[in-house]
């Protein structure tokens, strides 16, 4: 908490630099430690930027699981950066790429960048965890981060509407000015075991 309330105060106050890129910058993340559906949100939102003509580039720090393999499966089209700094991943992006949008990939705790929109993803089963910060609990900031988002997404996947609905109130408290949105998953297909068709 005082490592997260030191950054904050270093952006806030100008003592640390906030960068802007030759590009809009969309951020996708959560509060929690995973589980809240955040790869496939930056896959559907590059696809619906890029069907409405933006050169869309995905910037992820890529932590060696497999969110970037599936990322890279889904959307052949559009060029992912992988890198720890998203700064210069950003850089080239616009000068490799062509990009004028960037999807931020786990960018809710990334303060370096300028971002233009904040998306902020949430599990509808438990959209703080436990309360509690890491590594007490799941909670990467403090729950009243929840206000800096433009917009929240509940995954809804396995959850009875009243827990939805519960879910969107708790979050709703917490930034009354942000719109909540309930994201499901939908099976596109079937494969067979051991055979792997489709």
């Amino acid at each position: 908490r005082a490592g997260l309330w030191g950054s904050h105060q270093g952006y806030n106050r100008r003592l640390l630099k906030r960068h802007r890129l030759p590009a809009s910058v969309v951020s996708v993340g959560n509060l929690t430690w995973g589980g809240t559906g955040k790869t496939p949100l930056v896959i559907f939102l590059a696809r619906a930027f890029q069907k409405q003509g933006r050169k869309v580039a995905v910037l992820t720090r890529g932590y060696g699981g497999d969110e970037q393999e599936v990322m890279a499966q889904r959307l052949q089209e559009v060029p992912i950066f992988v890198g720890a700094d998203r700064v210069a991943s950003g850089l080239r992006a616009v000068r490799e790429a062509g990009a004028d949008l960037l999807i931020l990939d786990d960018g809710y705790q990334q303060w370096r960048l300028h971002k233009d929109a904040e998306i902020l993803a949430a599990d509808a089963v438990q959209p703080l965890g436990n309360g509690h910060l890491i590594p007490r609990g799941s909670l990467r900031e403090p729950p009243e981060a929840a206000a800096r988002a433009d917009l929240i997404v509940l995954k809804t996947a396995g959850c009875e509407p009243e827990q939805v609905e519960r879910a969107a109130e708790q979050m709703g408290a917490l930034n009354p000015e942000a719109p909540v949105f309930r994201m499901g998953y939908r099976p596109a297909s079937l494969w067979s075991w051991p055979g792997g068709e489709t």
